[in-house]
């Protein structure tokens, strides 16, 4: 699977939070353009940063509402319409 997502392109690495914030970038286009888009991280801390960024572009982009609902898993806050995997070390949203 991983060679078909680099044969298109989607496979983008890096280190640090210039890192990230390029995979947020790349997330938040790919959204926009329709397709359906998960981000991996190496880290289960990545994951974490890698969600609250995704999900501050939404709120910023008045694509998310920071005060509608939401639902606590383990020690995480999701916002509905959200999808989270920190165990798996994967950011799905």
């Amino acid at each position: 699977m991983l060679d078909l997502y680099d044969r298109h392109g989607r496979i983008h690495g890096g280190i640090g939070t210039a890192a990230e914030r390029a995979v947020i970038r790349a997330w938040m286009r790919a959204r926009e353009q329709g397709e359906t888009v998960a981000m991996m991280a190496p880290t289960t801390d990545t994951v974490i940063e890698l969600n609250q960024l995704a999900q501050q572009r939404l709120v910023d982009a008045g694509r998310l509402d920071p005060d509608g609902p939401t639902t606590i898993a383990g020690p995480y806050r999701l916002h509905v319409g959200t999808r989270s995997s920190p165990a798996a070390t994967t950011a799905i949203c």
